[in-house]
């Protein structure tokens, strides 16, 4: 499955697509460009639900990273909770879930890395 997402802004129009999901996440989608380091990758099934986490890397920018995920994700199911820029991070949820994704950009290469976790409510 192929997701295209187009953002305008002012009179910039540029677009993000994502060409594949997470092997470990299921339906989180992987903006094209990253690609997931299968050495950074944790899952542990516990009864409260499941703590996944990885993290992807890519020469991509992260604006365009950040807009495709506060986008998409939405139309997802995941509801968007903080978007906080100078952290670096977003949270969503869903169904009792926690998507956490934080941006740390090194020199050309963002990393990207994604935590889902049992929502604490």
């Amino acid at each position: 499955m192929i997701l295209m997402i187009s953002i305008l802004y002012g009179l910039v129009f540029f677009s993000v697509s994502a060409d594949e999901f997470s092997d470990l996440m299921g339906d989180v989608p992987l903006v094209a460009g990253l690609q997931e380091d299968i050495n950074q990758r944790l899952v542990f099934d516990k009864p409260e639900g499941r703590i996944v986490e990885t993290t992807a890397f890519g020469s991509v920018a992260i604006n365009g990273v950040w807009d495709f995920y506060i986008v998409t994700l939405p139309e997802l199911g995941w509801q968007n909770i903080e978007s906080n820029k100078n952290k670096n991070s977003l949270l969503f949820s869903r169904e009792g879930e926690s998507l956490e994704i934080k941006f740390l950009k090194l020199k050309t290469v963002l990393e990207v890395k994604f935590s889902i976790y049992p929502s604490s409510h």
